[in-house]
């Protein structure tokens, strides 16, 4: 299934609602909704909004943002700008890259993590041993390839809210 903005924001909803005993009223009226139309990015928006009000705190994590489509990532900066609005916690990684998320978090604290060569190196030997990889030739060629095509990699954290 393609994660769409939509698609994510019903995800986050199904989680929160999984989280209590009864059905809020707010997921039946979003459901009487979606007999007589297909329901809306707002609707759902509103909805998860409603409904994490019945929380003390609220969460979302949502990693890897660089790997949203292009033509969707404005969408989804957009929900979680109001998520956060909505005294809702976001959590979000990204490559730094990317100046809407840039643009879009620019007042928010920021974490960079930057991928440590030596790290990398460790954790491939390890994976390759549980594996008992037998070719110590191709493992050192694998662990030298993987871990210098990795310099530099950065993931930005950003946290709103």
């Amino acid at each position: 299934m393609q994660q769409t903005p939509l698609n994510i924001i019903a995800s986050f909803l199904k989680q929160l609602a999984s989280r209590l005993d009864t059905t809020p009223e707010a997921i039946r009226d979003l459901h009487t909704t979606f007999r007589r139309k297909q329901p809306e990015l707002a609707d759902f928006m509103n909805t998860l909004i409603t409904v994490s009000r019945l929380f003390s705190s609220t969460f979302i994590i949502l990693d890897a943002l660089n790997e949203c489509e292009n033509s969707q990532r404005g969408i989804l900066l957009n929900a979680i700008v109001k998520l956060s609005a909505a005294n809702m916690k976001t959590f979000t990684t990204c490559r730094p890259h990317l100046r809407d998320a840039s643009r879009c978090f620019k007042e928010a604290p920021t974490i960079e993590i930057r991928a440590n060569t030596l790290d990398i190196q460790n954790y491939l030997k390890i994976r390759l041993d549980e594996r008992m990889f037998q070719y110590d030739g191709l493992k050192s060629k694998i662990i030298d390839t993987v871990s210098l095509s990795a310099q530099g990699v950065c993931v930005t954290f950003k946290i709103l809210g």
